[in-house]
């Protein structure tokens, strides 16, 4: 039996996924992980020549769940490191892993998370993302309260394991789009901080597209010295080479289409333009996903929310068949996904879903199927 689901705003039909006859393999070449060509970091433990240099990301989907491979130029080192005095020490690797998933005919998100300062090309948007992070619950923790309609659609790895130069991570299935093979991925490696921006974080202020976020790593003019890890009162460590720099990337590698030169794809922002550097997806193959906007999903019925307790909201159904297990997509006001919401069942003529996450629902929202 298939049932009806949404991935964002886009309406998306799943039917039973076949476990996936071979792994999809995304390769990169070596010796490209200083962004547009003129990042270097310094030569600190754990963060040496070739430590954000991804070679190949692996996803094996033949189980649930999904086995993640990501293997770098050279051995991943750990250090120690304490995110604030009062916080016990705990061994880390520098590298951060974003993998972007756009579901065929989706692409409900525009902005990648906070703090890396690219943005998908030719306006294309993701539905699903998985992070591989040395410190997942912090960065679940810290993106769920800033960017929760970003955070309800990524998961972040647990129980990454490190081997060499690879980190191994099982992640849920529910985390991918149905259609793997179809799918278009995005990948890009950061630095686990020391950021900017705390003040941001803590006073509340507005978000912009060039923002610094605390846990990624900033690129300034010139790299910084290493002490002891941020957070114990010795000097910072940052990563230089920006030029100019304002509106420049965080990333320090990525995977680009054959043909596509990271450089100057990672070259191409602009502080007059208030634009960001925009980086393309890549089908299975490793080949560009073919250009243009994708197609605009088929706008469904959309129901006001009528009350909302926490993460469970009720409806008036209308017209049409819902039956437990529909899944509705729900829409906060200016048009803001939301994530997404199950049908449990009825109570006195009105529909009842729950969100399929921890959030609560946002006020005013309303449940489009």
């Amino acid at each position: 039996m298939t049932r009806v689901a949404f991935l964002g705003t886009a309406a998306v039909v799943l039917a039973p996924v076949e476990p996936a006859a071979r792994p999809i393999v995304l390769e990169d070449p070596t010796g490209d992980d200083r962004g547009p060509g003129t990042y270097v970091c310094p030569a600190a433990d754990g963060m040496r020549p070739g430590s954000f240099d991804v070679r190949r990301v692996s996803l094996d989907a033949s189980s649930d769940p999904v086995e993640v491979a990501v293997t770098f130029a050279r051995a991943v080192e750990t250090v120690e490191a304490r995110f604030g005095r009062d916080r016990p020490a705990l061994r880390v690797f520098h590298p951060v892993v974003d993998l972007y998933l756009q579901a065929p005919g989706g692409g409900a998100h525009r902005d990648l998370l906070p703090g890396r300062r690219v943005a998908p090309a030719a306006g294309r948007g993701w539905d699903r993302a998985v992070v591989v992070s040395a410190v997942p619950d912090l960065l679940a923790a810290h993106y769920t309260r800033e960017v929760p309609d970003l955070a309800a659609d990524t998961c972040f790895a647990r129980g990454v394991r490190v081997v060499g130069a690879t980190l191994f991570a099982r992640v849920p299935r529910r985390c991918f789009p149905g259609d793997l093979e179809s799918a278009g991925f995005l990948v890009v490696v950061t630095g686990l901080g020391p950021g900017a921006g705390f003040g941001d974080v803590v006073l509340g202020g507005p978000r912009t597209p060039d923002a610094p976020d605390p846990f990624v790593r900033e690129v300034q003019e010139q790299p910084g010295h290493c002490g002891v890890w941020e957070g114990t009162g010795a000097s910072p460590c940052w990563c230089g080479g920006c030029r100019p720099c304002a509106w420049h990337p965080f990333v320090f590698d990525a995977i680009v289409p054959p043909g596509a030169s990271q450089e100057a794809l990672l070259s191409d922002y602009s502080e007059a333009g208030k634009r960001l550097a925009a980086l393309p997806f890549v089908t299975a193959g490793g080949e560009a996903v073919s250009e243009g906007p994708p197609p605009a999903p088929p706008a469904g019925p959309r129901h006001p929310a009528l009350s909302i307790r926490g993460r469970q909201v009720s409806i008036r159904p209308g017209p049409g068949s819902y039956p437990p297990g529909t899944i509705g997509a729900i829409i906060c006001p200016g048009e803001r996904p939301g994530g997404t919401a199950v049908v449990t069942g009825e109570a006195g003529g009105f529909l009842v879903l729950e969100k399929s996450d921890d959030a609560p629902v946002c006020p005013g929202a309303v449940i489009e199927f």
